[in-house]
């Protein structure tokens, strides 16, 4: 079915270059060319917002990660930087 498999794809890259906001304030999420489906492995990520289950174990990625990349996103809007960045 169409929602289920919608629901079960990770983006994997949820970045702020990666989120557009309309002129109406809607939201969008763009760039899944690292989308995978859950429980796949991927090697492809931007590293200041990847979770750190990701580098500690070799395990299956979840919707989970996507939802530390948005924290770290919204952490990043409160702070005027990524605190996990290098720079």
């Amino acid at each position: 079915d169409y929602i289920t498999s919608l629901n079960s794809i990770i983006h994997h890259d949820i970045k702020p270059s990666n989120i557009i906001i309309s002129g109406n304030g809607d939201i969008s999420i763009i760039d899944f060319g690292s989308a995978i489906y859950k429980n796949e492995e991927s090697e492809s990520y931007t590293l200041s917002y990847l979770a750190p289950e990701c580098l500690i174990e070799s395990k299956k990625c979840d919707e989970k990660i996507d939802m530390w990349s948005l924290g770290v996103v919204m952490l990043e809007l409160y702070c005027k930087k990524n605190i996990f960045s290098e720079d």
